[in-house]
């Protein structure tokens, strides 16, 4: 008897995990289906260019970009020997299967805790899809390209989904590993989880600090492996330096993720202002969250709660020094409603999937009704997304400087000329948004758009670079056609490089290296007379 109830607990246990992986496994491809495969997304260049050169400083050995201070180190020693056996597109799809693959196990996990019932992880999945890229604040997404964000949000679910079954100390760990991985998501995670502890004062169940100290101690000292690089960008820069990349950051390059008073009202979706969408989301999450008595849900809601503090501090910060864009510049820096734009829609999408969990017994009409509805606004999302990676034949990197087929196929030619016909410490001037062009050539630039470093002094050299090279008396120049030959003869003389590429229309007068119907490459020899020419030549 005992051998057969063995055996049969045995067959029960197979079964069960047998449906674990079946239902991580539909998660991991609604997450995957959402990212798509077309390669580059908008930031892959950018940081897997980082990884590669990481590995193999010989790569583009020249360009300045790749050499600038690094905030990301721990996910280049990662992740970034992949590009040493694959090519970076091919780095890139492994990467994104392997990010949705970790999400994928966490958000099964969490969902499991907090609503308790097979496979509504699946659909709660496409919701949280759905919100995150229709009802966000700033901008922010956890499921994209490959970059350093990915993976530590997989590691910032992995620990929620610890957290809502009381296991704080793993969940420390994991947030630990988390800002080692990316630091302001990661560090944005643990004082929002800080919150949380403190909000849930009242839950029995919460451990005392004194017994979660050594976790905290771990996750604290995993977190000092990018945390103190990190600070090392800034160590020993003028303070006035600082300030001046902080503006540039904040209110040139990036104020659609870092000043409100750029994104806030600005129209999206069905021309409703992002930052209204958000305040409507958090409404009914709060509204739907409210019913929920179980002690998961309300772990999750108290770090949803602190993730919305943080952002609610951004905003309270923009507001009280509006008139004061350097000393604004300086604190609004720090990506606030990051992780409140990602959190949000998860608290959300699992409230849902909660509510109909809960109800299913007691109100099963309302339960069904509700259950058929989410799955139809998850599936007709899916859909939607799927018929339009469908329609794409640009990658997502090249679309805004690539406006048709036929342009980015003479864009690629070109860059292929680059790689297999210059020398490969070649620097190349390349226009203000072709971030791609290192992607596909291998060969280093002087500076594009996309490529901001890190550390206060590049920054102030990359902003300086693009202005020399991009603007002109009337503002940034739609083409480097528009530039005279003079000036761009004096740029390579500076900058030390020895090509252009640009629109083939109008010709410019340099020896011609390549040309199609769209681009040209120009060889241009920068003047050895000049004793000051790179970077560190004086501006004025």
């Amino acid at each position: 008897m005992f051998a057969s109830q063995s055996s049969s607990s045995s067959q029960t246990c197979s079964s069960s995990q047998w449906q674990i992986a079946v239902e991580q496994l539909l998660v991991w491809l609604v997450f995957l289906g959402h990212v798509g495969l077309l390669v580059p997304e908008v930031n892959e260049p950018y940081y897997l260019a980082k990884a590669k050169f990481f590995w193999n400083p010989s790569w583009c050995p020249k360009d300045f970009f790749l050499q600038t201070g690094d905030g990301h180190a721990v996910y280049c020693w990662m992740f970034g020997w992949l590009t040493q056996v694959l090519s970076l597109p091919t780095t890139a799809i492994v990467g994104r299967v392997m990010i949705c693959g970790f999400f994928a196990v966490a958000w099964q996990r969490l969902l499991m805790a907090v609503a308790p019932t097979r496979w509504l992880s699946v659909i709660a999945a496409a919701l949280f899809v759905l919100l995150t890229s229709r009802l966000h604040m700033a901008g922010e997404w956890a499921l994209g390209g490959v970059e350093s964000k990915g993976f530590a949000y997989a590691a910032v679910f992995a620990a929620l989904a610890a957290i809502v079954r009381n296991r704080w100390n793993l969940g420390w760990v994991l947030l630990g590993g988390a800002t080692a991985l990316h630091g302001l998501v990661g560090g944005w995670a643990l004082l929002a989880t800080a919150f949380g502890w403190c909000w849930l004062s009242n839950d029995s169940e919460r451990p005392t600090l004194r017994s979660m100290l050594p976790a905290i101690f771990a996750g604290v000292l995993i977190a000092l492996t990018s945390v103190v690089p990190g600070l090392r960008l800034s160590s020993g820069v003028d303070p006035q330096i600082a300030t001046e990349a902080s503006w540039v950051q904040v209110f040139k390059r990036l104020p659609h993720h870092l000043s409100p008073q750029q994104f806030f009202l600005q129209p999206g979706w069905w021309n409703i202002p992002f930052g209204v969408r958000f305040a409507l989301l958090g409404i009914a999450w709060f509204a739907m969250q409210r019913r929920l008595r179980d002690a998961p849900s309300r772990r999750l809601a108290a770090i949803v709660m602190g993730s919305l503090a943080i952002a609610i501090l951004g905003l309270i910060i923009a507001v009280v020094f509006r008139n004061d864009e350097l000393t604004a510049a300086r604190l609004l820096r720090f990506y606030w409603f990051r992780l409140a734009d990602v959190l949000l829609p998860a608290g959300a999408a699992t409230a849902v999937v909660a509510t109909i969990a809960s109800t299913r017994v007691a109100r099963p009409l309302f339960s069904g009704g509700m259950m058929a509805l989410v799955l139809l606004i998850g599936m007709g999302h899916m859909a939607a997304v799927a018929n339009w990676h469908l329609a794409q034949d640009i990658p997502a990197a090249d679309r805004k400087f690539l406006k048709s087929n036929e342009k980015y196929r003479h864009w690629t030619r070109a860059c292929d000329f680059a790689r297999n016909e210059t020398p490969a410490d070649a620097i190349f001037i390349v226009p203000i948004h072709a971030h791609t062009f290192k992607w596909y050539a291998d060969r280093a630039d002087t500076g594009v758009w996309k490529e901001m470093p890190q550390d206060a002094k590049s920054v102030m050299d990359w902003w300086h670079c693009l202005s020399d090279v991009h603007r002109g008396a009337d503002g940034w120049r739609k083409s480097l056609n528009e530039a005279s030959p003079q000036h761009l003869q004096a740029m390579a003389a500076r900058y030390n490089a020895q090509y252009v590429l640009t629109e083939s229309d109008p010709p410019l007068p340099f020896p011609k290296r390549f040309e199609n119907g769209s681009f040209t490459i120009y060889q241009l020899v920068p003047r050895k007379d000049n004793p000051q020419n790179g970077r560190e030549m004086d501006r004025n």
